[in-house]
């Protein structure tokens, strides 16, 4: 079977049993705590737990769920490609019963799919069944070793061999410390030629007999005080590695040959892949490994090299199309930091096939894979212009970050391992003598001694100078501790003495100590190595480790991990100095939020917290509206009601549940804040109107975006505040273009005028409708808060709507206008937009006409001066229209769509103005040189008939001058010769001393540097030629009076 048939022939059985084929859950987790979604269970865990309803009738499902396993400390990247199972993503096939069947069931149907179904040699199949050990939970699984038996005996095999006890580790599955809970069963299958090791290798790591399928039976509910508790529904959780399962069917051809070991890359999962990159490459894939994972790298074959690439980038690209598809970008923190890391080893891997800067790769991949797996996972062909746009992008960017770091560990690995090696051979040399007395020792012996001393003296001050060329901190880093290795050494050398002069302080033992310490030094690179790769050139640490195999070396990686610890823990510590202490108080108060109905509302404080100069007011409710989702927190007034005296909020805090107003100290008198008052809170309704006019905009802006650009310009960040919204999305660029039917398509449904409508509603009921944005990743409640613009109140019909808890208009004609200042780049794939809208965005438009206005007058100004020095050259001048419309005029009393319109083309006209003040001057100067070498020529005539040294001044274009001093040399003037031309802003100086005028003494350069300074001007040039310019236009005959003393 292929792989797909495989694929399919689980869906079917499954479905013959009455289980829903639900499609895989996004790789993005609803988790918080995870990465990436990592087991098939992951979407499951609300009817598990049993906070929702399974919606299948019956209760049953069946799956492939897409899983990525990486990132942390403990994962296995570093495996991928080198044997024959590690990945980063994975399919897994799996069965689910939410209170339905149970083991029997379970049991029954995964022997009758491996056995009867799919040809499983049953003698070469072993269950495990839980077996606890003293003070493990709960009891042996009677139950299902009875049921595997009866299957054993069925196929007259014995249970006892067949069936293998598993503890705790291997066979008891948790979801936490608490909470559902229950033993598992593995079926594994012997892989040895033979198939008789009668379960000895089961559960023992060994590649030949492997886990094909794991059944976890929940029954249990871990208690709190450790005891367990039988569920009242008990559930079913089974999973089956895919390709795992390809690679036995496949790889035995059938179950008919066990004589080689199986694979999952050689199964039809990878070989379509593997095709595409031999085209790519021009190199051919060869199914070979290294003996281990274990094995030193530096040693592998160019052809085990190569094949190892081809793996890794089969392996890598899947991980990567499929995470892109699902909304996971390559980026700096978390999830994206993880992806990126793959990507990059990815195309470090990719070097080895030939590929590069220049000859790039990973974007053409993706329709090969697209078209190999959409049938069961169409986002990958619905996203794949999308991840080719992203993935083009961050290759580009990647090859430039790993030639730099590259260039820097090639040059750290060969200075070191050259000076190192220099001084461990010297240091050896100096133990092996014997007697180590030098008292005693006869004069060859103490020469010798001296000889080996000067070797190893050099050679540790070569290291210092290693480390003294490096001079950025990324740089000395590789070397500080071959510098700090080189100092202890240079103690007791000096380049002026020699090793016998410190015999008391220099024995064996110290020179054993100095080689223990070198030969650290020549295999190991630091921690700190791979921190500052990391922080300067974004290293993923596994290609750090991936560089450091290459060159036979080893890396710190517990030192590396220590600091990333350090650096993390000063992120923390430098994120709470920004944050008001307030994070320190707890509070059991929950403060009901008004503000979505009012601008003010009574409320009662409940507590009262000092915070240096501040006062922090909790109260049991409030419209003021806390910063979060990137809406700007309120402001406003506390008033006492008993007095009417009110106190300026200056900003608002959530603490749990809580909202604390936070005040000044200075301006509450005393016992005027005190528990069980009653108040009132004012929001600053003058400075919210506009945030919410923002924020709805930035709505209408997301849902435009995908209208214009694609549904897949999905949001990655947004800043609400009173003058401007900034909303990150992912895209490729926009053209001009789609900015302006996006800003036009907004404007089109301001004008048009629509309810702004909310709505709470279960989360269960929206989350897999897509015409609902909503961001996978967040953590949602079991409630939600629907905005949508449009349609009908509580209909959840609307043309945009939103999961959001923010404040918003109330209808989007409030918003009045909006404009887009700029859209650029923030990171790779990631776009950003910044926006204006409302008195923010006719502002805007004032001020940039105002700034255009003043270019044009400019520009004009400068193109009516060059076309006039034009017609006195006799040249064509260079025309211009005026622009046909009054802009300040059209801000008054325009429609907005054809003020924007008319400000686009009124940008266009100033641009065209520009280029044509450009062109105007390309003229003038040709006109003016062709001028200039005409009045040269003829002011040569006339000089040159002078005979004898030259002295004068001319009146026209600067370049005049470099003419007059080449036709000089052209026509071999011999004698000296100074020139002034006068262009009626400055005067410009030239010298010229020919072989006769050199010869009397004259030389150029200085004739410029002795005269210029005469009218405020400065020079020089070379003793043929020189140049110089001065400012002092009505010294010139001053200068021609000392110019003819200096060459009379």
């Amino acid at each position: 079977m292929t792989a797909n048939e495989i694929r399919q022939s689980f869906f079917d059985f499954f479905k013959e049993k009455q289980h829903t084929i639900v499609p895989s859950a996004s790789l993005l987790p609803q988790s918080p705590g995870l990465l990436f979604t990592n087991a098939g269970m992951n979407q499951f865990v609300p009817y598990f737990l049993g906070t929702e309803k399974a919606p299948y009738s019956p209760p049953r499902a069946a799956d492939t769920q897409k899983c990525i396993r990486a990132g942390g400390k403990h994962n296995d990247l570093d495996d991928v490609g080198y044997d024959t199972y590690h990945h980063t993503m994975f399919e897994m096939l799996g069965n689910w019963s939410f209170g339905d069947y149970f083991k029997a069931e379970a049991i029954q149907w995964s022997w009758e799919l491996i056995v009867e179904r799919w040809g499983f040699p049953p003698e070469r199949l072993y269950a495990t069944v839980y077996m606890p050990g003293e003070g493990d939970p709960s009891a042996f699984d009677q139950e299902a070793y009875d049921l595997w038996a009866k299957l054993f005996e069925a196929k007259g095999l014995d249970p006892k061999k067949h069936i293998v006890n598993g503890d705790v580790k291997d066979n008891f599955w948790m979801m936490g410390d608490t909470g559902p809970c229950g033993p598992c069963s593995e079926l594994h299958v012997d892989l040895t030629p033979n198939g008789d090791t009668n379960g000895e290798l089961v559960n023992k790591d060994s590649d030949l007999c492997i886990e094909i399928w794991n059944l976890v039976f929940i029954q249990y509910n871990a208690e709190a005080d450790g005891s367990f508790r039988d569920l009242p529904a008990k559930h079913i959780d089974t999973g089956m590695g895919f390709e795992r399962a390809c690679s036995i069917y496949q790889g035995t051809q059938g179950f008919t040959d066990f004589s080689k070991k199986p694979t999952n890359y050689a199964t039809d999962v990878f070989t379509t892949l593997f095709k595409k990159i031999e085209e790519l490459s021009g190199k051919t894939y060869q199914d070979i490994y290294p003996e281990s994972v274990e094995t030193d790298k530096s040693t592998l074959s160019a052809e085990m090299k190569e094949a190892v690439a081809f793996r890794v980038i089969a392996d890598h690209i899947r991980t990567l199309s499929f995470s892109i598809a699902d909304g996971i970008l390559p980026g700096k923190n978390g999830r994206n930091s993880v992806l990126r890391g793959i990507l990059r080893r990815c195309i470090r891997y990719g070097r080895r096939l030939g590929f590069s800067a220049e000859k790039t790769f990973l974007a053409d991949l993706v329709d090969t894979l697209a078209d190999q797996m959409s049938h069961v996972f169409p986002e990958l062909q619905q996203q794949s212009e999308k991840i080719k746009t992203i993935l083009r992008s961050e290759e580009d960017s990647c090859n430039q970050t790993l030639d730099n770091g590259e260039n820097l560990f090639v040059e750290y690995a060969v200075e070191r391992r050259k000076h190192i090696g220099t001084a461990n051979e010297s240091i050896k040399k100096l133990i092996a003598l014997d007697p180590w007395n030098m008292d005693t020792l006869p004069n060859e012996v103490i020469n010798e001694i001296k000889d080996i001393a000067g070797h190893l003296n050099n050679a540790v001050f070569n290291l210092q100078l290693s480390y003294e060329k490096f001079t950025s901190p990324t740089e000395q880093a590789l070397f500080r501790p071959i510098n700090k290795f080189a100092t202890t050494v240079q103690e007791y050398l000096d380049v002026s003495t020699t090793l016998c002069n410190y015999s008391k302080d220099i024995n064996q033992s110290t020179l054993v100590g100095w080689q223990n310490s070198i030969s650290r030094l020549v295999n190991t690179v630091t921690g700190e190595c791979g921190f500052e790769l990391h922080q300067t050139y974004g290293f993923p640490i596994g290609l750090t480790r991936l560089l450091c195999e290459e060159h036979g070396l080893v890396l710190d990686i517990d030192r590396y991990y220590e600091l990333m610890d350090e650096e993390r823990e000063r992120g923390r510590q430098n994120q709470k100095k920004t944050i008001v202490r307030a994070l320190d108080i707890t509070s059991e108060v929950e403060t009901e939020f008004t503000g979505y109905d009012e601008d003010s509302s009574q409320a009662e404080i409940r507590e009262v917290h000092e915070d240096e100069d501040k006062l922090l007011v909790i109260t049991d409710r409030t419209p003021f509206y806390v910063e979060m989702g990137g809406q700007l927190g309120d402001t406003g007034v506390l008033t006492i009601i008993d007095s009417d005296e009110a106190i300026p909020v200056t900003a608002v805090q959530k603490i749990g549940s809580a909202v604390a107003h936070v005040i000044d100290k200075a301006q509450v008198k005393e016992d005027q804040i005190v528990i069980g008052k009653a108040i009132a809170l004012t929001v600053d309704s003058s400075r919210r109107r506009p945030i919410e006019a923002h924020h709805s905009a930035t709505h209408l802006l997301h849902w435009a975006l995908h209208e214009v650009v694609s549904t897949d310009a999905t949001q990655q960040g947004s800043l609400v505040g009173t003058d401007r919204l900034r909303f990150d999305f992912t895209s490729g660029a926009l053209s001009n273009e789609q900015i302006s039917q996006i800003e036009n398509l907004v404007n089109s449904k301001i004008k048009e005028g629509a309810p702004v409508h909310y709505v709470e509603v279960p989360h269960v009921d929206v989350k897999d409708r897509s015409d609902i944005m909503q961001f996978f990743g967040d953590k949602y409640g079991e409630l939600v808060r629907v905005v949508q613009i449009g349609g009908h109140d509580l209909g959840l019909d609307g043309y945009a709507m939103e999961l959001c808890g923010g404040t918003h208009v109330s209808d989007v004609a409030e918003i009045g206008i909006f404009k887009i200042k700029s859209e650029g780049a923030i990171a790779s794939g990631v776009r950003r937009i910044e926006a204006v809208c409302g008195d923010s965005a006719w502002n805007y438009i004032r001020e940039e006409v105002e700034k255009h206005d003043h270019e044009e007058k400019e520009l004009r100004h400068k193109l009516n001066e060059v076309n006039a020095k034009l017609q006195e050259a006799g040249a064509e001048p260079v025309h211009h229209g005026e622009f046909p419309h009054i802009m300040g005029a059209l801000l008054v009393e325009g429609d907005f769509e054809d003020i924007n319109s008319t400000f686009q083309h009124y940008i266009k006209h100033v641009e065209s103005l520009k280029n044509a003040t450009v062109e105007a001057d390309k003229s003038l100067k040709k006109a003016q040189a062709a001028a200039a070498a005409s009045m040269a020529d003829e002011a040569l005539v006339s000089l040159l008939e002078q005979g004898g040294n030259i002295v004068s001044t001319f009146e026209g274009p600067a370049n005049l001058l470099q003419e007059l001093l080449n036709g000089l040399k052209k026509k071999q003037f011999t004698q000296a010769a100074f020139l002034i031309v006068d262009d009626g802003e400055r005067l410009h100086l030239g010298a010229f001393a020919g072989a006769d005028g050199q010869a009397a003494g004259h030389k150029a350069g200085n004739l410029i540097k002795d005269l210029a300074p005469l009218a405020g001007g400065k020079g020089g040039g070379k003793p043929d030629q020189a140049r110089g310019a001065a400012p002092q236009r009505d010294k010139a005959q001053e200068l021609l009076a000392a110019a003819n003393a200096a060459l009379a």
